[in-house]
């Protein structure tokens, strides 16, 4: 997976991608609240746009199978994970949507 991102997200880019490309699990990145977020196993990380990894919390009950992984996404101030195939979506709030 590559990730193609113009300007000052480009410096996120080198960071993160390499979690993404390292089988790490991590199958995709939502921007939220002047971050960007990666999901791994129920570990959620936040980067802030020069690439640094500021923050990490675990999603309880989250899925950890391929297809949570490339489920992964942002929306309304929450971030939504599916279980598995066919199964459930999850969403949590992680305190980056407005006040």
């Amino acid at each position: 997976m590559h990730i193609h991102l113009r300007g000052a997200d480009r410096r996120v880019s080198e960071q993160v991608s390499d979690h993404i490309d390292t089988g790490t699990g991590i199958g995709g990145i939502a921007a939220a609240g002047g971050y960007w977020l990666t999901y791994s196993n129920r570990m959620l990380s936040a980067w802030d746009t020069d690439g640094n990894r500021v923050d990490t919390t675990e999603l309880l009950n989250a899925g950890t199978s391929f297809d949570a992984h490339f489920s992964f996404s942002y929306a309304n101030g929450m971030v939504f994970i599916v279980d598995g195939p066919g199964g459930s979506w999850r969403g949590y709030d992680v305190g980056l949507g407005p006040s």
